[in-house]
């Protein structure tokens, strides 16, 4: 179980706490994990860069349609994306891990 302390870091850092029912989650947005886009007029994102390298705009709308979150109760990492890096690229799990780590030490 995540300590209150542990859970007002990651809110700090730009998670957003949901419950339901027996669910307690943290969950991120990607422009969080290192996602730059520009939206087109239909609201999709484009343009993109993530990690500081420049993404297809298919890529772009993989890793922001991405869903990670923490689970406040057993302080594990859920990543559901589509995006698969190139060689030598970064994942959205790894940079999701990274971020949590930079908290919360030891949990992933």
């Amino acid at each position: 179980m995540l300590r209150d302390d542990e859970i007002e870091r990651l809110e700090d850092m730009g998670f957003k706490r949901w419950t339901k029912g027996d669910m307690d989650r943290l969950y991120v947005d990607a422009d969080k994990l290192g996602l730059e886009c520009d939206f087109k007029r239909d609201h999709e994102p484009c343009l993109g860069s993530w990690q500081g390298r420049r993404v297809s705009n298919a890529d772009c709308r993989r890793i922001y349609y991405s869903k990670v979150w923490v689970d406040v109760k057993d302080g594990s990492l859920h990543v559901k994306s589509d995006f698969r890096p190139s060689i030598g690229g970064t994942s959205v799990e790894d940079a999701a891990r990274r971020l949590v780590l930079s908290v919360i030490p030891g949990k992933d």
